[in-house]
């Protein structure tokens, strides 16, 4: 009987009311929790979501902790009149959207014989990237344009200098004497007006890989052009991503790779 009765308190006291946006009010400490724009992870690492905590009152707040699964927790003091933020860790399982779920805050502050705590349901999301492959699979080459190409102004027709070797580069442009000469890698650069363009498409990967295996080595390839500084795009069955280069181009090719088949 008792535990029964216990049970239906925790319900109506602890009863889910749906993920809250904006700011959420525990009336007695007036802790105002705001969530922020969230980061993006790899696959297998961890997701760390940060809300800031309000003091609006005038006595100071401490050893105020945050946590996702009860075993790992961060705090923070809150002084009167602040605002600090604190963050949750929460594993990062697999690619696409993340929701941390309800996240727990609470004190045992001073002495650790009473522990308060509060439920918080926020609507909070990140997008988890697909773990990248290991380095070892060669991008496919860059193919000759002659339409709006990927690398303007540097064609074919007469030799400008040397430059570091990048994945992807043409073998036909290695500078073979300078690595006989123990100089490393080197490439050709030509001036004029020939134009490449580089996709990295899903079709070029070998037939045997699984969906996520190829998804693993199209993010390698998309970090691998983007450390090479070139331009590029992304071919997917259902979606293509136009060549560009930059944060922006890297950050939309892998945000397309982790929601490939699931959430837009």
């Amino acid at each position: 009987m008792y535990a029964a009765l216990k049970n239906r308190f925790y319900t109506w006291i602890f009863r889910w009311r749906g993920p809250e946006s904006g700011a959420i009010v525990l009336v007695q400490r007036r802790v105002f929790i705001l969530p922020t724009r969230q980061g993006l992870v790899f696959a297998g690492g961890t997701a760390f979501f940060t809300v800031h905590l309000e003091n609006g009152g005038d006595a100071d707040r401490y050893a105020i902790g945050l946590t996702h699964d009860r075993t790992q927790a961060s705090f923070v003091d809150l002084t009167a009149r602040s605002t600090t933020p604190v963050t949750a860790a929460v594993p990062a399982l697999r690619r696409g959207i993340l929701r941390p779920g309800r996240l727990i805050l609470f004190t045992r502050f001073p002495l650790g014989l009473y522990y308060a705590w509060a439920y918080l349901d926020l609507d909070l999301r990140c997008i988890v990237y697909p773990r990248p492959a290991p380095p070892g699979l060669p991008m496919p080459p860059a193919a000759a344009s002659a339409g709006a190409g990927a690398e303007r102004g540097q064609g074919q027709e007469d030799f400008s200098g040397l430059r570091q070797y990048y994945l992807g580069d043409s073998p036909r442009h290695i500078a073979w004497k300078a690595a006989a000469r123990d100089q490393g890698l080197l490439t050709k650069q030509f001036t004029g007006r020939a134009e490449t363009e580089l996709w990295l498409d899903w079709a070029q990967l070998p037939p045997q890989m699984s969906v996520e295996e190829r998804l693993s080595h199209l993010t390698r390839w998309v970090l691998d052009a983007h450390a090479a500084g070139v331009t590029y795009g992304l071919r997917l069955p259902g979606a293509n991503v136009e060549r560009a280069a930059g944060e922006a181009q890297r950050d939309r090719c892998l945000e397309v790779l982790a929601l490939y088949g699931g959430d837009s």
